[in-house]
């Protein structure tokens, strides 16, 4: 049962975070105590996959409800269409205070990432946008006025403030009103950069090898997993400063908190590169997954029924605020599974998609789509079959069975069930994301503006409304 108050939502957002890399989903060496606090507090989301395994296509689905070939945004560096009906839009329009931190990566142009206040921030009225850089140093971002501002510290820190900042000034507001507060984090999407306590913190050989990664790449392997174990250890430290606000805010039984990422990293499996995502395989597209809502979130429960974040959230938190879900929307909402673990299924299927691009630094020439279910996972190519793999017995799906003759008839099953869903969303393999967009930089270009901004960027020191500290030199986040 929803609770009669509308609750105040905080969605976090760590970039290209893998399942596998917490201690709650049974990672045996990483530390991730309030990532696990989450899971013991509400749900741990066992089978959540990424319809489109790529940062743009995700963000906009999270936006949007719906899947890339119907909000457009197929790939990366371009800027999302406008005239479609958005989350935070909706939200705000029915009474919530929307706020914005971290990286947007949704509309990065040609001007250094400024998006001006208006139709292009989405709804989000409080919007605090990190440049798309991943330089986690001293990193520049923009409020208002277009003036590039810089951190002076360590961006994780930076964007964590702004966001606490926003729902604290949101609990002043006169009526009372609720707030929708989203955090985008760069990390631990590489490169490692970072605290040398994180970097250090995990030694190569303790690192347990994700399975089918070649010979020759294992030692590299293992050395970059072990800087992002420090990273994710890193974004989980973020996620205690968040639930120790909404604790010391008195809010946390009237908040809903989601933790989602966009994408894993394949780091060398499958004969994939060193570190990539857009894969189907589960690498790529397995997701952590918590929400944490006392009341209506039983806790300690491990949720294994099938859930698409990226679509699904959109119509979840419009359910859980008592707002109509609009018909365009393609996910569905977890409300009864939240509640019931016993209760159908959102999903029998999933759906995965990776688009065409001909061009460009992450050109796909070859678009893919794809079924998983909980026993298997079926890909094609451009209409032919590619990949079918058993995940009960291959569950890190070194065995493709495509080709396999005793699997003829599940794969016959699976090409018409694709077949049928590809026509039920209105998809088909004409989908194509045509190279360059418009606010495409080249290399040299890119790097010149870059340093641009830095030489005109400002230091940002405001004062700490706990007590005077600047922002800028304090370690903790302010207390209320």
């Amino acid at each position: 049962m929803i609770k009669s108050k509308r609750p105040n939502i905080l969605l976090v957002y760590p970039d290209q975070m893998r399942y596998d890399v917490m201690s709650c989903s049974g990672n045996p060496v990483i530390r991730t105590p309030h990532l696990d606090r989450m899971a013991q507090e509400g749900a741990l989301f066992s089978n959540a996959y990424t319809a489109f395994p790529f940062c743009c296509p995700f963000r906009a689905s999270v936006l949007t409800g719906k899947y890339a070939h119907k909000h457009g945004m197929k790939a990366n560096h371009y800027e999302i269409e406008l005239g479609q009906d958005f989350l935070a839009e909706r939200l705000k329009h029915h009474g919530y205070q929307t706020g914005f931190a971290g990286k947007w990566h949704l509309d990065d142009g040609r001007n250094g990432g400024f998006v001006e206040p208006g139709k292009r921030r989405l709804g989000f009225d409080t919007f605090i946008k990190s440049m798309k850089c991943h330089y986690y140093i001293d990193g520049i971002f923009y409020r208002d006025n277009g003036i590039p501002l810089r951190t002076g510290r360590y961006e994780p820190d930076h964007q964590t403030d702004h966001i606490i900042e926003f729902m604290d000034k949101a609990l002043d507001h006169p009526e009372g009103r609720p707030f929708f507060a989203y955090i985008c984090y760069g990390i631990p999407h590489f490169p490692n950069v970072g605290p040398d306590y994180y970097l250090e913190l995990y030694k190569p050989h303790e690192i347990p090898m994700p399975a089918d990664v070649p010979e020759i790449l294992q030692e590299s392997t293992r050395a970059f997993l072990a800087k992002y174990y420090g990273m994710v250890t890193c974004f989980d430290f973020q996620m205690g400063r968040l639930l120790s606000w909404l604790d010391h805010a008195g809010i946390a039984d009237n908040t809903i908190v989601m933790v989602v990422s966009d994408h894993g990293d394949t780091v060398g499996q499958h004969g994939s590169p060193s570190i990539w995502k857009k894969s189907y395989h589960r690498s790529s597209t397995h997701v952590p997954f918590l929400i944490r809502w006392p009341g209506l979130v039983p806790p300690g429960r491990i949720n294994d029924h099938l859930v698409d974040p990226s679509v699904d959230i959109y119509p979840t938190l419009c359910d859980i605020a008592g707002i109509d879900i609009p018909d365009e929307v393609q996910g569905v909402s977890l409300i009864s599974i939240m509640e019931n673990l016993k209760a159908p299924g959102a999903h029998h299927q999933l759906y995965y998609q990776i688009a065409r691009e001909e061009h460009g630094p992450e050109a796909f020439p070859h678009p893919e789509r794809g079924l998983r279910t909980k026993e298997w996972l079926y890909v094609e190519r451009e209409g032919k079959p590619v990949a079918l793999f058993d995940e009960v017995n291959d569950y890190h799906e070194c065995h493709n069975l495509i080709d396999d003759a005793n699997y003829s008839d599940i794969a016959n099953q699976f090409r018409q069930r694709l077949s049928d869903e590809m026509a039920r969303l209105e998809d088909d393999w004409s989908e194509e994301m045509k190279w360059p967009p418009e606010s495409w930089m080249l290399p040299l270009e890119k790097q010149y503006t870059l340093e641009s901004i830095k030489k005109r960027s400002i230091l940002e020191v405001t004062r700490d409304a706990a007590g005077g500290v600047s922002r800028v030199n304090a370690s903790k986040q302010r207390k209320r």
